[in-house]
């Protein structure tokens, strides 16, 4: 996969957890998957389509959900819920549509899904 495809979701995903935690984020592990299977607790799954396409995945445990939810309400979440779920669904949404839009800038233009999540 070609790093102009995945910088975008990179840089985006560093803006907006900063933005929406107030937290300092530091990339760990960048990983391209092949396959279909995941093994995180929880997966948000977004359908790209366009000049681009594919499966955007955003992996992380039920401890981080509740975590980055938390830091985003400013109240502490001790169960992953519903409402736990809709935001880190949101969260990948938002981080998503901002790389659709720099992609669309460096000329591959492309529509998102609604995101989905699997626990």
């Amino acid at each position: 996969m070609k790093a102009e495809f995945v910088n975008p979701f990179l840089v985006s995903a560093g803006h907006v957890l900063q933005t929406e935690t107030g937290m300092e984020v530091v990339q760990g592990e960048v990983r391209v998957e092949d396959s279909p299977l995941v093994s995180d607790e929880v997966t948000v799954l977004i359908g790209v389509v366009g000049r681009v396409q594919g499966l955007v995945l955003y992996g992380m445990s039920e401890e981080t959900g509740r975590n980055l939810v938390s830091a985003m309400t400013g109240e502490e979440v001790t169960v992953f819920d519903d409402m736990c779920e809709s935001a880190v669904a949101e969260l990948g949404n938002v981080i998503t549509g901002l790389a659709s839009g720099e992609l669309e800038a460096a000329g591959y233009p492309c529509k998102i899904a609604p995101p989905s999540v699997v626990l």
